[in-house]
């Protein structure tokens, strides 16, 4: 597969961008997410404010846009590890996992947008991203829990399961390991009824 060389304009566009991320996070994890104002971001990135908005929307945007390279980080690892068509229970158990390792490198920066002081609209994106996701694997045949539940209603649970339990397991600053998160989560997702 051939690579396209991007040209000087793609290459400063993306300058620019990497720009703002960076300054975006930064001032997060210094003010809090609801403190931080663009005109504080493109401040310490250095553009003008007109340059922000040829880039981005609004600042749930631009930090969708940092959380999002954060979960392709842990997908294209994934696709490395494990080039498969099926989802196997260890590939489950290794991107959970993979998942968990990942909000625990980030803790702070996670909490101050996913938490209770965090972006409700970021929050919403990112449970959307990990159903959309979620759901393609389910109508792939690659992820099926040998449920008669819709797909859909499927990813929407299991996105919204995880989002908040990654969120709880970081706020509670808990002694379980990534890895012993991750084995619980696919064991809930396995646990059916015991008739009781």
């Amino acid at each position: 597969m051939k690579t396209i060389a991007k040209n000087r304009f793609d290459r400063r566009k993306e300058r620019t961008r990497e720009a703002l991320r960076t300054a975006a996070q930064a001032l997060i994890l210094k003010k809090g997410f609801s403190a931080v104002t663009i005109d504080d971001i493109v401040a310490k990135a250095d553009v003008a404010r007109g340059t922000f908005y040829l880039h981005y929307r609004d600042k749930e945007e631009l930090v969708w846009d940092i959380v999002k390279s954060y979960l392709d980080e842990v997908d294209a690892r994934l696709n490395a590890e494990f080039p498969v068509d099926k989802i196997t229970p260890a590939i489950q158990q290794a991107g959970l996992t993979a998942a968990f390792e990942q909000a625990a490198r980030r803790r702070k920066l996670y909490l101050l947008i996913l938490g209770p002081r965090g972006s409700a609209a970021v929050a919403h994106r990112f449970h959307q991203h990990l159903a959309a996701e979620t759901e393609r694997e389910i109508i792939a045949g690659r992820f099926y829990r040998g449920t008669p539940v819709p797909a859909p209603v499927l990813a929407q649970f299991f996105a919204g399961a995880l989002l908040r339990l990654v969120v709880w397991w970081l706020e509670s600053k808990s002694d379980i390991s990534a890895e012993r998160m991750g084995q619980m989560t696919l064991e809930l997702l396995d646990a059916t009824p015991n008739g009781r």
